[in-house]
């Protein structure tokens, strides 16, 4: 049941999606893995400056609470590595006419994800009490993304049509520019 949910869920959003924005940006999806994966970094950074200014939760939990997201941080920072690894086993793997093994690979845990997420919200019962809260989610969100972003096959190289346009724009405007 899970690998169909999880199968459902890359078919028909994160992979049309996916070709959608390499197609227009020539950007695959490994660059888009590489977003959410800064923007998880930028919100458990937040997070924990905000967390410092506003100690909500026992002082015996507080130290135990900090270290916990130092270890996600510390998790995000080697992401990216893990994410430089499996590009190069991906387009090796294209090449050869494989497919992206990564998919394989966890998808327990992404349907789990994927079927959970929207409980998260309702979880937090102080939302608006505690704007600080919208941190969490929204880091649970990014990595949610990133893993899903990461199992997508992407396309051949292209140059994009966005620059393909800026291309075109920038020699005209230096033709237009020249003749003046």
């Amino acid at each position: 049941m899970f690998q169909e949910i999880d199968g459902f869920v890359i078919d028909r959003l994160f992979q049309p999606f996916s070709h959608k924005f390499q197609r227009l940006t020539g950007k695959d999806n490994f660059f888009l893995t590489r977003c959410c994966c800064f923007v998880e970094g930028v919100l458990i950074t937040l997070f924990l400056i905000q967390f410092n200014k506003n100690i909500l939760i026992r002082p015996e939990w507080y130290q135990l609470f900090l270290i916990s997201w130092g270890v996600a941080g510390f998790i995000v920072a080697l992401f990216p590595l893990r994410i430089k690894k499996i590009e190069e086993e991906t387009l090796n793997a294209i090449k050869k006419g494989y497919g992206n093994s990564e998919r394989l690979k966890f998808p327990f845990l992404r349907s789990i994800g994927i079927i959970f997420f929207p409980f998260v919200p309702v979880a937090c019962q102080d939302f608006f009490a505690h704007p600080f809260v919208l941190l969490p989610v929204t880091f649970l969100f990014c990595s949610l993304l990133s893993n899903y972003f990461i199992v997508c096959t992407p396309l051949p190289p292209t140059k994009g049509k966005v620059r393909e346009w800026w291309t075109s724009l920038n020699f005209r405007l230096k033709a237009t520019l020249i003749r003046t």
